[in-house]
């Protein structure tokens, strides 16, 4: 944990930063590049897009009602 970010965490970022390439690399389906990087299926790729996406726009952990 010496970089603050666990086991899990690690993994889930690389899997959704090669998802990320491969959306905007090719013409793949989401269903079929959610599986080729380990996810159950596209909505669990999804949901960690998602969390990704919010982490970026609101790097301090802020919520938008606190604004």
């Amino acid at each position: 944990r010496a970089t603050n970010v666990t086991l899990h965490q690690y993994i889930i970022r690389r899997r959704v930063d090669k998802a990320r390439d491969l959306l905007m690399e090719t013409q793949m389906p989401i269903a079929e590049i959610a599986h080729e990087c380990g996810f159950a299926d596209q909505v669990i790729l999804l949901v960690f897009l998602g969390e990704l996406l919010e982490q970026a726009l609101h790097p301090s952990g802020e919520e938008l009602n606190d604004r």
